[in-house]
């Protein structure tokens, strides 16, 4: 019985279902996420805002800090809303 997990479904051939429950979740959430929470964070923050924020090495590098500091913000602005969704459902 030495056997692992991921030999036992190699060996079985069986995929469970949570591995197609992750799957569709993943697919969902990000077509909710391209379709209703992309529009909607762009048009509340626009890039536009942000561009002058960048740091010029030399003519051929530059860091964007205003990008980086916007995509932080829209990353935990989702997990914060997915968060909650997802407690709210358990309960």
């Amino acid at each position: 019985m030495s056997d692992t997990f991921l030999d036992y479904i190699s060996v079985k051939k069986i995929v469970t279902v949570s591995t197609f429950l992750a799957a569709f979740t993943y697919g969902y959430v990000a077509i909710l996420k391209q379709l209703i929470l992309d529009p909607v964070f762009d048009y509340l923050f626009p890039m536009s805002k942000v561009e002058d924020m960048n740091i010029v090495i030399d003519k051929n590098n530059t860091i964007q800090l205003g990008r980086f500091i916007l995509e932080t913000v829209r990353w935990i602005l989702y997990m914060v809303i997915f968060h909650t969704l997802y407690v709210r459902i358990q309960c």
